[in-house]
């Protein structure tokens, strides 16, 4: 089984994920199909030194592709790499990639509420909607694209700067030390754009069947333990050949639009 086993199960059995009453909750939930259905070893990161190096890339901002993994590690997954309050829930490592995964969870609405975490390109999100008894997987990158995730978190840098100059100008003098503080928070709202699609419950499927359309078609399939099996049965669900196919049969009928993972 493979990380896109997760993903699917939780969108056709959300009620395995959702007898939960917190978010925290929610998260155990994850972390137990993890660990005991599809099978992956729980590690901390203090057990990859070189994954240091890809903090940054992994908390950016701009980045729409997934994450290479550089070590030999598969199969296995970190419970909240940087802290409880800081993204991501889940760093998953799976093959070639090391997928950041979030976890959100609602017990009425149909949205997250994003505070100051803006989906990130390349972050993959779970949202638990409570309420409407719904599971909604989906890409930072589909809801939010790369340039205007640049343009919100540059607003803010600009509004840092305005208040320290403010401040400095205004409140160096200050008795009592007031000053005023901005804080960084997003919403998804049609104050600008009465069109705006606010729920992400409506649109589940489509945004379900575009992330699992991009985790099919990654590389990793190939050199996971897994992929013979799990290429063996989407080749049997496509009804197309019976065996697994080679790296270049796949790219060949990728091509001539014969599969579309």
């Amino acid at each position: 089984m493979s990380v896109v086993d997760l993903f699917e199960h939780m969108i056709n059995y959300p009620s395995e994920f959702l007898n939960a009453n917190s978010g925290q909750e929610f998260e155990d939930r994850i972390m137990q199909f993890l660990r005991n259905r599809i099978t992956y070893n729980r590690i901390q990161l203090g057990d990859i030194p070189e994954i240091n190096d890809l903090k940054l890339k992994i908390l950016e901002h701009s980045n729409s592709e997934f994450i290479f993994n550089p070590t030999k590690h598969d199969k296995m997954f970190i419970y909240q790499p940087y802290g409880s309050q800081q993204y991501p829930d889940f760093l998953i490592f799976e093959g070639n990639y090391i997928f950041p995964v979030e976890a959100k969870f609602s017990k009425s609405g149909k949205r997250p509420v994003w505070n100051s975490g803006l989906p990130r390109p390349n972050g993959i999100y779970i949202y638990g909607a409570l309420e409407h008894k719904k599971i909604v997987v989906f890409s930072g990158i589909d809801i939010v694209s790369v340039e205007e995730s640049i343009k919100l978190h540059e607003f803010f840098l600009k509004l840092k700067e305005l208040e320290n100059e403010f401040n400095f100008s205004n409140m160096s003098e200050q008795r009592y030390g007031f000053v005023v503080y901005s804080r960084k928070a997003f919403e998804q709202s049609k104050k600008v754009n009465s069109e705006a699609q606010l729920s992400l419950v409506d649109h589940a499927k489509e945004l379900g069947e575009k992330l699992l359309r991009r985790l099919k078609s990654l590389c990793f399939l190939y050199f996971s333990h897994t992929a013979p099996v799990y290429l063996s049965k989407l080749y049997r669900e496509h009804q197309l050949i019976s065996k697994i196919p080679t790296h270049r049969q796949y790219f060949s009928l990728r091509r001539t639009q014969q599969l579309d993972w």
